[in-house]
């Protein structure tokens, strides 16, 4: 199945047209929290209160969502 990792704010959207073909959530989750380390690793002193991370299916239903500052472990 194709997953969507959208990166928003709730005002601002950027929109992943892409996505990425994962078999399950489980591996999903673990894509998610990959990209929010290089996130954080890249954009060290960036202030990521209030985004997130809205994973959706093909059809743009929101499966659920990650803050960017969540633990990560």
């Amino acid at each position: 199945m194709r997953y969507y990792f959208h990166l928003s704010t709730g005002r601002e959207i950027v929109l992943d047209d892409c996505g990425l073909e994962r078999s399950d959530l489980d591996e999903v989750r673990t894509e998610v929290m990959q990209a929010i380390e290089e996130l954080r690793d890249e954009n060290p002193f960036a202030n990521w209160d209030g985004w997130r991370f809205d994973i959706t299916d093909a059809t743009g239903s929101r499966l659920f969502s990650v803050f960017l500052t969540s633990p990560l472990h």
